[in-house]
Order: C-alpha cells, then sequence, then structure tokens
C-alpha cells in the first residue's frame, strides 16, 4: 500500500524526495482522518505546511519539512491522493475532504512503518 502511495504522489510531484513525499502523504491522511469533512484541499494543506490563519490546537499535523515548500506543491500532493482514490471532496460550494476506506488502510499501512 505504502509504495501504491508513493507512485501516486511521484506522478503529480517531482520536487520532493520519497521520504518528504511520504511524510507529507502521511500528515494529510492523519489530519483528514481526525477532521472528516471540516476543511477544503487548500486548507488541509496549509495546515500540514504549518501556514494557516487559526493554527491553535493543529500544530501537531504539521509536517516540518513542508515549510520549505510551495503551496502549490502541497495542494498538488492533495490533488494527487483524491485522484488516487485515498481521498473524497465532498459536493457542494464548499467541499471538504474526507477519507476513503482506501486511504483508512494506506494510513494504517504508514503508521505501521513509523
Amino acid at each position: 500500500m505504502v509504495v501504491g502511495i508513493v507512485q501516486i504522489v511521484w506522478r503529480y510531484i517531482k520536487l520532493l524526495s520519497t521520504t518528504e513525499a511520504e511524510a507529507l502523504a502521511q500528515g494529510i491522511l492523519t489530519f483528514i482522518a481526525d477532521h472528516q469533512g471540516q476543511h477544503g484541499r487548500i486548507r488541509t494543506a496549509r495546515i500540514c505546511m504549518g501556514l494557516a490563519v487559526g493554527m491553535e490546537g493543529l500544530e501537531q499535523y504539521v509536517v516540518p519539512a513542508a515549510g520549505q515548500w510551495p503551496i502549490r506543491t502541497s495542494v498538488e500532493l492533495v490533488d494527487a491522493l483524491l485522484a488516487g482514490g485515498l481521498l473524497e471532496q465532498t459536493a457542494g460550494p464548499r467541499p471538504t475532504l474526507v477519507l476513503t476506506r482506501p486511504g483508512f488502510r494506506a494510513l494504517d499501512s504508514l503508521e505501521g512503518l513509523s
């Protein structure tokens, strides 16, 4: 499952090492698992980079190395996780993210490696 995540990531992002991509993917999946349907893709990317307004209580989701990347890179990773079926967007004028069943399995696999 972890190999599948890295393949999804590398299809969209060429700037990160495999370790960095896995860390950011795990951070995004963990954040969404804990906040199902509460945040959209750009806010999620900003939170995991430590750049969001109103970060109180969300510091544990910041991926330390992510702050040095352009925001576009983190948003592209969120989009890659959406395209790979690990995340879904809700319908409506302000879509939010939810973790899919494959997303939960991928997160379990990543947490098992940590």
